[in-house]
């Protein structure tokens, strides 16, 4: 498999684990057990933040509708109005990209993410304390 990232090329062989933005989390490809396929699964880097944000069981941070749990805000959650798009278990603390549960995992759609995070920033901070 040959991927590219930042304008350089590599091969990955099966079961090597490259590392991309190391600080943020990391690309694991491996060759999958149906016809041949390779996967990419990431891992993210998260374990400095459990117990103040919400996460899945993988470590990636709930955000927006995916922090609500049959039906309800995580108990913590101390706003009236629902969390914004991106933003975490926390209010005013947005998270964007591979980190997130449910992204899609691919550069533009952090990089749209991130767009999206700073134009909630602004709105959050527009908006002041409910």
């Amino acid at each position: 498999m040959t991927a590219g990232c930042g304008g350089a090329r590599f091969a990955a062989a099966p079961s090597t684990t490259v590392l991309l933005g190391a600080r943020a989390g990391r690309v694991r490809i491996t060759r999958g057990a149906d016809q041949g396929r390779r996967h990419a699964a990431a891992e993210p880097r998260t374990a400095w933040l459990r117990g103040s944000i919400e996460q899945d069981e993988q470590g990636f941070i709930r955000t927006g509708r995916d922090l609500y749990r049959a039906g309800r805000l995580p108990a913590g959650w101390p706003l009236e109005r629902p969390p914004l798009l991106l933003e975490t278990s926390i209010p005013g603390v947005f998270a964007a990209g591979d980190v997130r549960h449910r992204s899609i995992k691919r550069v533009a759609a952090a990089v749209g993410e991130g767009a999206t995070a700073i134009q909630l920033v602004h709105e959050y901070l527009q908006a002041g304390p409910d």
